[in-house]
């Protein structure tokens, strides 16, 4: 065969080699296939992993796991993610969540970038059984390898370390890593959680018997020394008692031996002598009358010297020091206008009603929470350091306040996932400091007064999601607001004795926990108001009755950066905003310094 057309017959076969041959594969790229959260067995795991292996490279999950905890970057934020699969050199990040709902299983599968740590795919699917049926798999790996084919390479083009490297650096993180081993049961898991909550009632049931010692080392201490002033008021009664029954017996007997020299003078022989007597018993008994009124003032002197001896022995007993030097300034009707202590103390009754506002369908509408008025504890009070001792000015009307609500026995009702509920444990509770300033219009107690103030409050509503079951899934957040409120109020006398209060305040929110963190509904700006009213009856000089009502309005606007704020799965945010209320009453009695 000629040499030309042995190179023709060359090149067509070359042709026809490449029509038939498929196209290259893109290389393939590392992969890391995490556990779904809320699967018992890893049924989906393992189908997902076939799937990722079918084209690219797998990297063991606890590998991640391992240099996660090590880089403390355990929680799937996007800056967390990067700096792991950097230090890996992996590629992408496989989760998911497979939560039950109306009989059927939502299962939500996300493609993290390694490059990134951002999420660049989200496939939400609905499964009547934690599997994937034939079809279901085929549709998932389609979608899945597209996306993983379309995944950036990370920095360091996708060569993970050796397993060797990895298991000598964990080797460096300490006994710490066996304390804790992964692939714990379920089982143990759980008893693991009971043990800690055992240890945590322990501790809570000890620190209440120490603060029940102390109180009753408290109350014995007061009555020690409230015995200890009766005795020595006793005392001081009974010397002066005896010191009047001395004097009395002494001008006794000055009186008669003075008659009894009267008598004598009856006897006309010795005139001269008796006169001259008489001028001296007139002299003595006027030196008499001016020792009676000095002896009058001994026993007051004398007491004055037992109140400082008494004050001086005081001082060891901080409760009685202070009763005294109260006491002390009370320079005549006591006004809760110029009082320099207020205290209060009873009942509150506070409800909760938390709304979310919701654009995609309503069953995938955020749950929120609807609660009715629950019994709690109420403190609050005033202090005005400079208007001890009858003080007036500006110095004398700037104070402290003070607040302390929290609720008793309250639980919240949430669904079991089998068709029932389960009451969780729930902590409501409100906790405030502030500085007070106040000004009187008027004389007396019938004047106006009114209020400007500025402090912190830390608001909180936190269920025991710890204590719930396995298969339970808590929607609400737990909430504890920390914020600034300055505000104005006013008392305004209605008749001689009662007042009405009227308080408002802008509530300029800090932190709000975990209802703000990536894993729920993210950032948000938050702007509230705290509006107060109560009616005041004064009992007597010291006494007076408090009832009143209060609201706390917080309302959300999030910035769509949460994981809950996109329900359906759709990649667009479907929960705009919410609205925190805080509605309820409270009935206390007040003291008056």
């Amino acid at each position: 065969m000629p040499r030309d057309r042995r190179l023709l017959l060359f090149l067509l076969m070359a042709g026809l080699a490449l029509l038939v041959l498929p196209p290259t594969a893109a290389a393939a790229k590392y992969i890391v296939v995490l556990d779904v959260e809320g699967e018992r067995t890893p049924r989906l795991k393992k189908a997902i992993a076939r799937m990722v292996k079918s084209q690219h490279k797998m990297m063991d999950a606890s590998a991640y796991l391992r240099a996660s905890k090590r880089l403390r970057a355990e929680k799937l934020t996007p800056n967390n993610v990067k700096k792991v699969c950097d230090y890996l050199e992996v590629d992408g990040v496989i989760d998911g969540t497979l939560v039950k709902k109306d009989g059927r299983y939502k299962f939500t599968l996300r493609l993290r970038s390694g490059a990134t740590g951002a999420i660049t795919k989200k496939i939400p699917m609905y499964i009547n059984q934690p599997g994937l049926s034939d079809n279901m798999a085929g549709q998932l790996e389609q979608r899945l390898l597209v996306a993983i084919d379309d995944l950036p390479r990370s920095g360091k083009s996708g060569k993970a370390k050796p397993r060797e490297e990895m298991e000598d650096e964990e080797d460096d993180l300490g006994d710490e890593e066996d304390d804790k081993p992964r692939g714990m049961t379920k089982a143990e898991r759980r008893r693991q959680a009971r043990e800690r909550l055992k240890e945590k009632r322990a501790a809570e049931r000890a620190a209440k018997d120490r603060a029940a010692r102390d109180r009753a080392a408290r109350d014995r201490a007061q009555r020690d020394a409230k015995s200890d002033r009766a005795r020595k008021a006793q005392d001081r009664a009974d010397r002066q008692r005896e010191l009047r029954e001395e004097k009395a017996r002494a001008r006794a007997e000055r009186k008669r031996k003075a008659k009894e020299r009267r008598d004598r003078r009856d006897d006309r022989d010795e005139d001269e002598d008796f006169e001259e007597e008489d001028v001296r018993d007139d002299e003595d008994l006027a030196e008499e009358d001016d020792f009676e009124d000095e002896e009058d003032d001994k026993p007051r002197r004398s007491a004055s010297r037992d109140d400082r001896r008494e004050d001086e022995d005081d001082e060891q007993d901080p409760v009685a020091s202070a009763r005294v030097s109260v006491d002390s300034s009370q320079g005549g009707t006591t006004s809760i206008r110029t009082t320099p202590v207020l205290l209060l103390g009873g009942a509150s009754f506070i409800g909760r009603n938390l709304t979310f506002s919701h654009a995609g369908d309503a069953a995938d509408a955020p749950a929120g929470y609807q609660g009715k008025p629950v019994p709690g504890g109420y403190v609050a009070g005033e202090v005005y350091p400079m208007a001890f001792g009858g003080k007036k000015g500006t110095a004398a009307n700037i104070g402290i306040g003070f607040v302390a609500d929290r609720a008793v026995g309250l639980k919240s009702q949430v669904a079991d996932g089998m068709g029932g509920a389960t009451n969780l444990a729930t902590r409501q509770s409100r906790y405030g400091a502030s500085l007070r300033y106040r000004h009187n219009f008027g004389a007396g107690d019938n004047g106006v007064s009114l209020y400007a103030q500025v402090g912190y409050t830390k608001l909180s509503f936190v269920l025991d999601k710890a204590s719930a079951p396995a298969a339970v899934v808590v929607d609400v957040p737990n909430v504890s607001y920390g914020y600034v409120d300055p505000g104005a109020g006013v008392r305004i006398p209605i008749g001689s004795k009662l007042a009405a209060l009227v308080e408002g305040r802008f509530l300029a929110v800090l932190s709000a926990g975990e209802i703000q963190t990536a894993e729920q509904y993210g950032a948000a700006t938050i702007t509230g108001v705290d509006a107060d009213g109560a009616i005041e009856y004064r009992i007597n000089e010291h006494f007076l009755a408090r009832a009143g009502a209060r609201l706390v309005l917080l309302g959300y606007t999030f910035k769509g950066n949460g994981a809950l704020i996109d329900r359906n799965g759709d990649g667009n945010p479907d929960v705009g905003g919410a609205a925190d209320r805080y509605l309820g009453g409270y009935l206390t009695a007040g003291y008056v310094f």
